[in-house]
């Protein structure tokens, strides 16, 4: 579900490019918290392995922490590239807003001279 929200570029309420790169950086954050859950469960699968090495089998274990840590990666991806593309349009936003901004500074100047 998050790879789908991942790749999903609307923000279907954001107003704006700025709007929708901050929302993107939330989640950024978010991603980045839930990290440490697939750490522990890792942690876990060695604690269990060392503590029961004849008792259980591995294999479906490590198949599945395995295809766990290729989705993450894969979203880890997905997340950085929209990261980016939000970041260079915000850039060019940011960069309009600055000409804007200083082509209003002039005016001002003109009409103080």
């Amino acid at each position: 579900m998050k790879t789908l929200q991942a790749q999903d570029d609307t923000y279907r309420d954001t107003a704006n490019i700025h709007t929708k790169y901050l929302r993107h950086q939330a989640f950024q954050a978010e991603i980045s918290s839930n990290k440490e859950r697939l750490s522990a469960l890792k942690r876990h699968a060695e604690q269990l392995r060392e503590e029961h090495p004849q008792q259980i089998d591995f294999t479906v274990i490590d198949q599945r922490i395995n295809e766990l840590d290729d989705s993450w990666s894969k979203l880890e991806e997905i997340t950085r590239e929209k990261g980016e593309r939000l970041f260079d349009a915000n850039r060019s936003k940011l960069f309009q807003q600055s000409i804007t901004n200083l082509d209003e500074f002039m005016l001002n100047i003109e009409k103080h001279l």
